[in-house]
Order: structure tokens, then sequence, then C-alpha cells
């Protein structure tokens, strides 16, 4: 009985592994839901261009080979010198596609998602996303420094990237500097977008479990497209921080001196009279 037991179990196995299989899409439903993860903050299928390229049918215009190469490295696409790559990024005001870091099994399965966008296979086109309510510059700025926290416990916007005309210290450096953000990914419009879903492969773990709301999308983006319109980034705050951290430090050991042997003089006065009074 023991081993008709076991080929019962196998066979129930094999078939909800076909079923799990079946429900996920194959490669095509795996591709689809990488898509919504990492490339809609910036991309439609069918809804026009946002911030980056409608890819709708992208894959028979471009040809897989350059689809799959783009998504593995943009960067290096991008370095390559194709006259059109180049058009394409003058097009879009130089916004550059983060390097996803995506595996070789899941590049496979994007673009296996992406040939069913055009031709007869192609779903019906998606609504162009609603124009986003204008949001408040005021509030959007308490948000970026952390003066307000944000509602699902995400961190600030201060705490990786520093923007002109934020402070004497500004703000991180870890992220890029957001002064000319705006240009860059196409207005306040463009910036709901990007923040809607959020695609970088460094913010990606910060905000999977803290994703921004609707308002404070807006709100972030109004702040970022009226904050200073400076031609030059903010400034390198590195320096200053070294030198107060030298002058902190002098200060402390200035202290020290001046402290220390007060305290080796009031010792020594505690402990002459038991000295004399032991030899006496």
């Amino acid at each position: 009985m023991r081993p008709a037991v076991l080929l019962l179990a196998a066979t129930a196995m094999l078939l909800l592994a076909g079923l799990a299989v079946a429900a996920g899409g194959g490669p095509s439903g795996q591709g689809q839901a990488l898509f919504k993860q990492d490339c809609s903050g910036c991309h439609t299928i069918g809804g026009g261009d946002t911030v980056a390229p409608d890819l709708k049918s992208i894959v028979a215009t471009a040809g897989e080979s350059t689809v799959r190469d783009f998504v593995g490295d943009p960067r290096k696409v991008i370095g390559s010198g194709d006259p059109k790559i180049a058009a394409l990024v003058k097009r879009f005001h130089g916004v550059e596609m983060p390097d996803l870091g995506l595996t070789a099994a899941q590049i496979s399965a994007l673009v296996a998602y992406l040939k069913t966008t055009g031709g007869s296979t192609s779903p019906k086109p998606v609504a162009p996303a609603p124009r986003p309510a204008a949001g408040d510059a005021s509030a959007g700025k308490d948000l970026f420094t952390g003066s307000t926290q944000l509602s699902h416990g995400g961190a600030a916007c201060v705490s990786c990237h520093t923007i002109a005309g934020l402070g004497t210290l500004g703000g991180g450096r870890l992220g890029p500097d957001l002064t000319r953000a705006a240009a860059k990914y196409g207005g306040a419009n463009g910036l709901t977008h990007v923040l809607s879903s959020i695609a970088f492969p460094k913010m990606v773990p910060v905000y999977r479990d803290h994703p921004l709301t609707p308002s404070e999308q807006a709100d972030l983006a109004a702040f970022l497209s009226t904050a200073p319109r400076a031609t030059t980034q903010a400034p390198n705050h590195t320096p200053l921080i070294v030198l107060l951290g030298l002058l902190v430090t002098a200060a402390i050991l200035a202290l020290m001196l001046v402290v220390w042997p007060r305290r080796r003089l009031v010792v020594r006065k505690r402990i002459a009279p038991t000295s004399t009074i032991r030899r006496a």
C-alpha cells in the first residue's frame, strides 16, 4: 500500500504544480508581474508616453535582442553610441533607465510579456492614467525633510537626497541630487508617475512595504517642481561637515586639557591630609 500512496501523493503534487504554473500564466504572467512591480512607474502599455516611452509593440518595433539587452544593461546600450538610442534619451529629457538588477530568467519573462503587447495578440490598450491632482509644495517640503512623517512609515527623502536651497548642511548623498528632478522627469506629472511605483533598485527595499499615498506623491512632486531652479546642483557640504567635526573634536580636547589638570590637583589635595596623618 505504501508505494501506491506515494505514487498518488507524487501525482497530486505534479497536478498542483501544473495548476500553479497555469495560474501564473507561465513566463508571460511572471513578466506581467515584473512589469507592474519594476516598470510601470515610468512606462505604460498602450497608455501613451509619460516619463518614458510607451512600450506597446516594443519587441516588434525594436527587436527582441535590443529589448533584452536594454533591460539587462541599460547603461551599456545607452553608451553604445547608437544614434536611435541617443535620440530616444534626448527626447525624454535625458532620463536614463536604471539598472533593475534582473536575472536572466526574469529578463526572459519580461520580454515574453512584452511580446504579447503588439500585433494580433495585443491586449486592450490601457487607458491613460488620469492627470494627478495638484499637490501642495509646502506640504511636500515637510515630507521631503522629514518634518512631516510619511503615512506608511517610509524614510524621509532627505535621508538619501539633497536639493538646492535645502539648508546649510543639505541632505544625504546616497541618492542623486534632486535639484533638477522636475526637468529630468517631465514636471510634476512625470514625477508623480515615478513616485507612484518606485522602481529604482536602491529605493525598492525602502518603500516596498511603505508606499507613498497619492496625496504624498502629489505634494512631493509639487515641491520638487517648485524647488529652486538652479543651473547648478546643490553645493557639496561634505567639507563643511568634516570641518565642523574637527572643530568639535578640538573643542573636546581643549576642554579635557583644562579640566583634567584641575581634577588631578583636587585629587592630590584630598589625598595629602590622609598621607600626613599616616606619617604621624
